[in-house]
């Protein structure tokens, strides 16, 4: 009897296999080196990245909650459901659009940083020919295909995607690059003669092939290694997806969503406060820097990764606030995703401990108002939700039966106003000096400033923020 999982995986082995063993054609063929065959890898590297964007939408098991504050994107993590991408597919989740984001800084970071390296250290610029530019190519064609099988057969059809997490996803991929720093090290000794060619790429696809193997075995075999190198490698960590909040029996009595135009102008902060990220702080300096010697292309560059950064945490604080609906089931409250038609949160009125409507500058100008509350689960885990904006917010929490809305208005204060802005002057007096005496460019003033200030500018930004919040 023919075992079709046996064929199966043979089926998904062979294109991986062929793609592996393609450096020792270009050796044999077209004259490769153990650094031409690094230079495939390097693409394998982005291929392996990209596929790892899809895999991590798809994780359904939760990743521990350990550094979570440092992704991108990471007040999405609580976000319950996903949406399928296409007929009968698997749902993408939203929790995991942090994780993917991080996998596209990688890309832009990472494997562009390496390749830099790899080019420059090892004068990539000088051996490039026309004919291995043309080899490499196809490699890395049959490489994105090979992976592409492996996601379509193994992650979805077979449903591997039901087993991981996003977590386990970004291991197997920062495994890879680890893999390949070592064999840029190993590529370095034995990179010599002509004669020494096929030895070093024989020594270099043997380390990647066992690599590969390895990767499998963990992921799609089932399988997990022993061994010191089985518990470097292993990846551990997968938690049960959370379970789905069950809603209330019978129709709501109310049904209240946030004004969609005060929710849009609301995003604009957070927006802008992604740029005090460290791939935020770049843009701006990369921007900065083509601004002042003029050249456009790099300011393009710094827009390109600005936009994104800025429209990235734009569209996660309208997935939080924008997309939802309040019900009210008699003596509970549910928050309902529309978009995912998913319920976010469930609770008692009783249950409630405080709520009030904060004092928000957005809500100062845009004559709205949010309402906030905290109750504690069955774990005793503290929930701190914000519900809106509203245009009349008063009737908002009347008809949502929350009594305590009085809002929270904090007396002023100027001193702090006062001495921000006095920081913010005195910090500011050191480059104007700088450019009136004559001693340097506006241009480089500006650069200086921003690549040696931009901590401080980010906390003295802070305080001037919560001195206008209490103005």
């Amino acid at each position: 009897m023919i075992d079709r999982d046996a064929l199966r995986r043979v089926a998904t082995v062979i294109p991986l296999l062929g793609a592996n063993l393609f450096p020792v054609v270009g050796v044999l063929s077209f004259g490769w080196t153990p650094v031409a065959v690094l230079v495939l890898y390097w693409v394998e590297m982005g291929i392996v990245t990209c596929w790892s964007v899809p895999k991590v939408l798809f994780a359904q098991r939760r990743s521990p909650e350990v550094g979570d504050r440092h992704l991108p994107l990471s007040e999405l993590r609580e976000k319950r459901g996903g949406k399928s991408l296409w007929r009968d597919g698997p749902p993408a989740y939203v929790r995991n659009v942090p994780f993917a984001a991080a996998q596209v800084n990688v890309l832009l970071l990472v494997w562009l940083v390496l390749g830099a390296f790899l080019f420059a250290q090892l004068g990539l610029q000088n051996r490039m020919t026309s004919a291995l530019i043309r080899t490499v190519a196809v490699g890395g064609v049959g490489m994105a295909v090979g992976r592409g099988v492996e996601f379509h057969r193994e992650y979805i059809r077979e449903e591997k995607y039901a087993e991981t997490s996003p977590r386990a996803t970004q291991q197997a991929t920062a495994r890879h690059m680890a893999v390949f720093v070592l064999l840029m090290g190993v590529a370095g000794v034995i990179e010599s003669a002509r004669t020494a060619s096929l030895v070093g790429v024989g020594v270099i696809v043997a380390a990647k092939l066992a690599h590969e193997v390895h990767n499998y075995r963990t992921e799609y075999a089932d399988e997990r290694p022993g061994g010191i190198v089985g518990r470097l490698l292993d990846s551990d960590g997968n938690e049960d997806p959370p379970e789905r909040v069950s809603m209330p029996d019978g129709t709501p009595d109310e049904r209240i969503r946030p004004d969609s135009r005060a929710v849009v102008a609301d995003g604009i902060v957070p927006g802008v406060s992604g740029l005090a990220s460290r791939t935020g702080y770049l843009a701006v300096l990369l921007t900065a820097f083509g601004v002042i010697v003029l050249e456009w292309v790099v300011v393009a560059a710094g827009v390109a990764l600005l936009s994104p950064i800025v429209l990235g945490k734009m569209g996660s604080h309208y997935l939080r606030r924008g997309t939802v609906e309040y019900r009210r089931y008699g003596d509970e409250i549910v928050e309902y995703d529309r978009w995912l038609d998913e319920p976010q949160w469930r609770v008692a009125i009783d249950d409630i401990e405080e709520s009030s409507v904060p004092r928000r500058v957005v809500d100062r100008f845009l004559g709205t108002g949010t309402i906030a509350f905290d109750w504690r689960d069955a774990d005793e885990e503290r929930h701190v939700p914000s519900l809106g904006p509203f245009e009349e917010v008063t009737d908002v929490a009347e008809r949502l039966g929350l009594s305590a809305t009085d809002a929270e208005q904090k007396d002023p204060d100027r001193t702090m106003f006062v001495a921000a802005a006095g920081i913010a002057l005195t910090f500011l007096a050191v480059p104007v000096g700088v450019v009136v005496s004559g001693e340097m460019g506006a241009g480089g003033v500006v650069l200086l400033t921003l690549l040696f200030g931009g901590p401080f500018l980010v906390v003295l930004g802070a305080l001037l923020w919560v001195a206008a919040m209490n103005w």
